[in-house]
């Protein structure tokens, strides 16, 4: 089992040292808050509700499919590690798989690489010393910076979404924690601080919370990952996936909705096999995309959020892995899976940016425009008299459980959350199915939501 898991933490690429047996005690999947309705309650206030039935249009979501010829490279550019030359360096290509540029070359271990938000600098992990460190360089390779220095391995570098700091694992106190930085490498502060072992950061596109990897070995050290989310300093955490079997790689949608991740929930007893799921971002509605006999890792979603490039590997002992992987396309539903290299080699894809750098396609959460926040009341802006739909989550394509009316105060306890190009807000008041739902304030030029004053 050993032997195994190191052949996993080559393919994962993120250095994690932990055994593939043993059994966790199971817990039951977490089913969705809110029941579904036939009839849509209405939440109103003592005034009588307005008649107007004109509610904000809903746009339906769209999905691209993959072409069967070969994808156009104009949809940006694909990070990737690959051991081509022989040991592990990283690269980039065209989305179609051509234009392959080699930006390290060394002896080293080299993986992980992230781009930062605006596209020109390339955050990656490398094994140049007996140890695991974070190091930063431009996005053509040039200008190489270590950004850490410890004796314990520094890995899974993810950045923020304004590019000003970057979240990492470190076992730098004993055992993995995870830790935020300024993008310079100053300002070290640990944000877990338990006596679990912790691991694999991933900053939502909203930059309010953070999705990582948790396990307690405490009493089993061959205990199973789960999938936790936090607010960005580290508080309140929360778990998402509650399994008997490995959850890793969590990736955020580019609209902070959704979380793809890698589990083995679906291999056989007698073979461990790695598949793709994608699941709400509160852990409800769990999918799963791929579902071949090969191992599919690295979950990465296209800056527009239709799309998925992964690792698909399968077993060669010829390999000085056991493997061989070469990298996928498919639509964000697992449709239309499309290989798009043939190395006969390991690679694992790292991120994806567009062709004209990253430019946001949401809005912008922490812009300032939001006139509310978290713990104050408020109510739909009376100038339209137009009831808000409160959904189960922050997104346009989540079921509809509940309106409200003008003058009607909800309490705001959750967000902002960035999605479809709206800001949504957790809201609470008792006419709600399950007391709390999703609602839009507005659209970033238009509000719809605004403070409510007694």
């Amino acid at each position: 089992m050993k032997k195994q898991r190191l052949i996993v933490i080559f393919l994962i690429l993120a250095g994690l040292i932990i055994a593939l047996e043993g059994c966790a005690t199971a817990q039951p999947t977490i089913s969705s808050t809110f029941p579904s309705l036939t009839t849509i309650p209405t939440v109103q206030a003592s005034a009588p509700a307005p008649t107007s039935t004109n509610l904000p249009t809903i746009q339906p979501t769209f999905t691209l499919t993959l072409p069967s010829t070969p994808i156009e490279s104009g949809l940006g550019r694909i990070a990737f590690t690959s051991d081509l030359d022989g040991d592990f360096e990283i690269y980039t290509m065209n989305v179609d798989g051509s234009n392959q540029v080699q930006l390290t070359n060394n002896y080293a271990w080299d993986c992980c690489a992230r781009w930062s938000p605006d596209s020109t600098k390339i955050v990656f992990v490398s094994r140049r010393e007996e140890n695991m460190d974070i190091y930063l360089m431009d996005a053509d390779g040039s200008d190489e910076i270590r950004l850490t220095d410890d004796p314990a391995n520094d890995e899974s570098p993810s950045w923020s979404p304004d590019g000003d700091r970057i979240a990492y694992s470190s076992g730098a106190s004993g055992i993995s924690n995870i830790y935020v930085m300024h993008a310079d490498g100053s300002e070290r502060t640990r944000l877990t601080d338990n006596e679990l072992f912790n691991s694999s950061p991933n900053w939502s596109p909203h930059g309010t919370k953070i999705a990582y990897l948790s396990m307690d070995t405490r009493n089993d050290p061959t205990a199973y990952e789960e999938i936790f989310v936090m607010n960005a300093d580290g508080s309140q955490p929360v778990q998402l996936t509650h399994n008997e079997v490995q959850d890793l790689e969590p990736a955020w949608s580019p609209d902070g909705t959704r979380i793809a991740y890698v589990s083995t929930a679906s291999h056989a007893v007698d073979k461990i096999n790695w598949n793709i799921y994608v699941m709400n971002y509160d852990g409800n509605i769990r999918v799963q995309l791929t579902s071949g006999t090969t191992h599919e890792w690295s979950p990465v979603w296209s800056p527009d959020g239709t799309m998925m490039a992964f690792a698909s590997c399968f077993d060669n002992p010829a390999s000085s892995t056991g493997q061989i992987c070469d990298t996928f396309m498919m639509n964000a539903d697992g449709s239309n899976q499309t290989r798009l290299t043939d190395f006969h080699a390991n690679s694992a894809i790292s991120d994806w940016v567009p062709a004209e750098g990253r430019a946001q396609q949401i809005l912008d959460c922490s812009s300032g425009w939001t006139r509310l926040q978290a713990g104050m009341f408020a109510s739909v802006t009376e100038a339209n008299g137009i009831p808000n739909r409160i959904r189960s989550s922050p997104s346009q394509a989540d079921e509809v459980i509940a309106q409200i009316y003008p003058g009607t105060p909800v309490q705001v306890i959750e967000g902002p959350v960035c999605a479809d190009g709206l800001v949504f807000w957790k809201v609470e008041h008792e006419s709600i199915p399950g007391r709390t739902g999703w609602t839009a304030e507005g659209d970033g030029q238009e509000y719809w939501l605004e403070p409510y004053s007694p």
